[in-house]
């Protein structure tokens, strides 16, 4: 083989998967001449972002402002991880209101020039605060998991963004502290609640200091976003002085009430109808409209904001809990997404005559 074809080759072979030691495996989902040039320099900055972590891999997002991205191996998580090595990307819904919001607010602008703040509350290994910070966001993240938050650390590493990424080894809530399992939760590292060492399933718990959002004290928030398996409204209560003030312009919360069902699924004992129906009226009292984001497959181009009627809250949280969410690929959840904003319902309209006719990434 000559030089010239064993130069391409090593370029090609870096672009689709280059190696960081024996334990990163870098799975990219785009392998064109720009990125593989990307893959070469970062390099060295990759063994360092990711010292001493030895089950992770590097994928690159398929997002319209794509990064570098630091998850667990999907061979142990095979949940959020897998999904984001596989699709490069993670619970597209969310993902498309927040890119909407952006874009509507004219991008990542605050009002005195500085960048405007995105909050991450269960940030899981960091999807949504990459894709904030990739859109220029300051970003504030709280995951108390040391395996899921040193992928955030790690992600924002190598994307340079360690000056503009806050990154919060803690749960947020009222309660003082919040008790998670230190074994990794089989299969889906993330998908851990409270409610495990709250109600003990034999595994040894690290009980962690809590934080509440309002001693932070913002002048204004972009967006808000709370995925923490079904304790959501709990963190979003910390933030009730900002919100009352209306200086968080959106909230995009993950919305699972919860049954009574055995284990710790989405459909177990969690905040129930009453508190979270109550604070979503709260919502309404404050200022902000409501709209439903329902489920979309990861794959999925089309997305829709169905509006909320604020006066029948409580029956549309109900109706989760004995139906299910319908999501758009036709199945039902006992679970689903909130958004949550002051600029109205209209909105929510200009968000549907833009995806709900599909969109290309």
């Amino acid at each position: 083989m000559s030089p010239l074809a064993k130069s391409i080759l090593l370029v090609w072979c870096v672009g689709v998967t280059f190696y960081f030691g024996q334990s990163f495996l870098g799975m990219l989902s785009r392998t064109d001449a720009k990125d593989s040039r990307l893959a070469l320099a970062q390099s060295s900055l990759a063994n360092t972002c990711l010292k001493d972590m030895s089950q992770n891999v590097i994928v690159r997002t398929k997002c319209k402002k794509p990064w570098w991205h630091v998850v667990i191996d999907p061979a142990i998580d095979a949940f959020v991880s897998k999904a984001i090595a596989q699709f490069g990307s993670w619970d597209t819904h969310v993902g498309s209101a927040m890119e909407f919001i952006v874009h509507e607010h004219g991008g990542c602008i605050g009002a005195n020039g500085d960048p405007a703040i995105v909050i991450d509350v269960g940030a899981n290994v960091g999807f949504f605060s990459g894709q904030a910070a990739a859109l220029g966001c300051s970003v504030y993240s709280f995951e108390p998991q040391n395996a899921t938050s040193s992928c955030i650390k790690a992600t924002a590493c190598i994307n340079g963004w360690s000056d503009t990424n806050h990154i919060f080894r803690q749960p947020v809530s009222s309660m003082p502290v919040i008790g998670f399992p230190i074994q990794n939760h089989a299969g889906n590292t993330g998908g851990v609640s409270q409610s495990i060492c709250e109600r003990g399933n034999g595994s040894p718990c690290e009980w962690i200091p809590t934080v509440q959002l309002d001693s932070f004290n913002f002048e204004k928030v972009l967006i808000l976003k709370t995925d923490i398996e079904g304790f959501d409204i709990a963190a979003l209560e910390t933030a009730s002085k900002m919100l009352a003030q209306r200086r968080i312009s959106n909230v995009l919360l993950e919305l699972t009430p919860g049954g009574n069902a055995s284990g710790f699924g989405a459909d177990s004992p969690k905040l129930g109808v009453e508190r979270n129906s109550a604070f979503l009226s709260k919502l309404c009292d404050w200022g902000y409209s409501l709209a439903e984001i329902p489920y979309a497959k990861l794959d999925a181009t089309h997305f829709k904001a169905i509006p909320l009627n604020c006066n029948h809250v409580f029956d549309f949280v109900q109706q989760i809990v004995s139906k299910g969410a319908l999501g758009l690929d036709g199945e039902r959840r006992p679970f689903t997404d909130v958004w949550a904003n002051l600029v109205g319902a209209n909105t929510f309209e200009k968000y549907n005559e833009q995806y709900s006719k599909g969109v290309s990434g």
